[in-house]
């Protein structure tokens, strides 16, 4: 077993056989993750569950289709744990949404992830 630095400066774990070698896990776990249910709603509501792994300025936002800002949910500093936002449909004066394609964006730094929403009305 042997350890390597990769370009985004994580330790990689590698375990050596006689093959060769095998990437079997990183050394740090994923700073943060976007889980987004349902990913098709009638009702409406969405539950946006996210891991922050490292404490920090945390946004959570819902974009349209052409990428116009819909709400923003989140945007605080964040200590690192499992979070769940639960969205319900509605823009940021409070009225709700057409039916369509929306996507919620996780950031966190220079990091982020996105989960595609389909509101159908």
């Amino acid at each position: 077993m042997y350890y390597k630095r990769d370009a985004t400066t994580y330790t990689q774990i590698y375990k050596t056989s006689e093959v060769g070698i095998e990437e079997t896990q990183s050394s740090i776990p994923q700073l943060f993750g976007l889980s987004v249910k349902p990913t098709i709603t009638l009702s409406s509501l969405v539950v946006c569950d996210y891991d922050i792994k490292r404490e920090g300025m945390v946004s959570l936002k819902i974009y349209d289709i052409t990428g116009k800002l819909v709400k923003e949910l989140l945007n605080r500093n964040i200590e690192p744990g499992n979070w769940t936002i639960r969205w319900d449909g509605t823009n940021q004066d409070g009225e709700k949404i057409r039916s369509g394609h929306y996507f919620v964006m996780l950031e966190s730094g220079k990091l982020s992830r996105t989960e595609k929403v389909v509101v159908i009305r």
